[in-house]
């Protein structure tokens, strides 16, 4: 099997101001989800899981939403979902370390790259089900099927509510993105040479 790798050398848990950029307050919950809006992406699954979450907790939008914007406004969830597009690396690790919780919806993913950034970054990680092979992520992750918004909502509340859970799941996360980084890549082909 072929994987991919992402930079690590740009994603590692440091502080974060993105609560100062974005004017989020200490007591708002960040679900942060990094795709376009592409159908196997599943975005319109998060978003209408947010109207099932109290009013405290906001969602960061990074990729295309050129069809997710009309979901936020028939939901009224204007005020509760903020739109970047697309931003540059130095936004995006200070996204992935400021937030809460990080949400892959995907039904179908090659590899899903950002899981790992999300995961290198000290971020707890909620995943589909259906998006690429276990064995990839192993259990360093929350695992769902994708249309139960109920089940995701109660698993938001446990890692939100649960410090020794968020604690469990990030130390997991950080060394399982470890296997996929571009420096064990670079140390393999060494050892090869």
């Amino acid at each position: 099997m072929v994987y991919s790798y992402f930079d690590s050398s740009i994603f590692h848990p440091r502080e974060s101001n993105i609560r100062d950029i974005l004017n989020i307050g200490e007591n708002e919950k960040i679900l942060l989800s990094v795709a376009g809006d592409q159908p196997n992406k599943n975005i319109e699954t998060v978003i209408r899981l947010l109207k099932l979450l109290p009013d405290n907790y906001k969602l960061i939008r990074v990729g295309k939403n050129f069809g997710t914007i009309k979901l936020v406004s028939e939901l009224n969830l204007g005020k509760r979902v903020i739109f970047l597009g697309n931003v540059d690396s130095d936004m995006l690790t200070n996204l992935y370390r400021g937030s809460d919780i990080f949400i892959f919806p995907s039904l179908f993913e090659g590899f899903g790259i950002p899981i790992f950034e999300a995961m290198a970054s000290g971020i707890p990680v909620i995943r589909s089900d259906r998006a690429f092979l276990q064995e990839v992520v192993g259990d360093a992750g929350i695992v769902y099927d994708p249309f139960d918004l109920e089940f995701m909502r109660d698993s938001i509340f446990e890692i939100t509510e649960n410090d020794s859970l968020k604690a469990e799941l990030v130390s997991k996360g950080f060394e399982r993105s470890k296997i996929f980084s571009s420096e064990r890549q670079f140390e393999a082909l060494n050892a090869i040479i």
